[in-house]
């Protein structure tokens, strides 16, 4: 019988997280006091309709992942999700979801900790081809 071995989910849930970041044209960077925030990389996916958010903490991050998305005829995303109205372009939100890995990401930065915390490691992959791309066979076993 074959056994499959998943790789850790914190680390799929995080890269998961980053690509959908990197599509609304956002990096992750640490600050020096350890904590972690996604920074405008001052295109136009990004700053267009957000040149008050150019900064974005993890855990709004994690919701804006997470979140439910409405479009306008006019071609404008936006959710209001993250506790926050975050809007972009159509076309860039269709590119950043096109990234996710996971349906959901169940993270969360503590401050106390300064450490990103697993909340749930079980995942659902955002398309089903991703769970053969996303697993490590490991030796054949009796």
């Amino acid at each position: 019988m074959e056994e499959f071995k998943a790789l850790p989910t914190i680390e799929l849930q995080k890269f998961s997280l980053q690509q959908f970041m990197s599509g609304l044209g956002y990096t992750l960077y640490r600050t020096n006091k350890g904590g972690y925030v996604f920074v405008s990389n001052g295109d136009e996916a990004s700053t267009y309709f957000n040149k008050d958010k150019m900064l974005i903490n993890y855990n709004s991050a994690v919701r804006l992942h997470n979140a439910e998305w409405n479009v306008l005829p006019d071609g404008v995303a936006y959710t209001e999700s993250a506790g926050f109205l975050f809007k972009s372009d159509a076309y860039f939100l269709m590119q950043a979801l096109a990234k996710k890995v996971v349906e959901k990401v169940k993270l969360q930065y503590s401050k106390k900790r300064k450490q990103i915390i697993l909340l749930n490691p079980l995942v659902k992959f955002e398309y089903p081809a991703y769970e053969n791309m996303f697993l490590i066979e490991t030796e054949e076993q009796e």
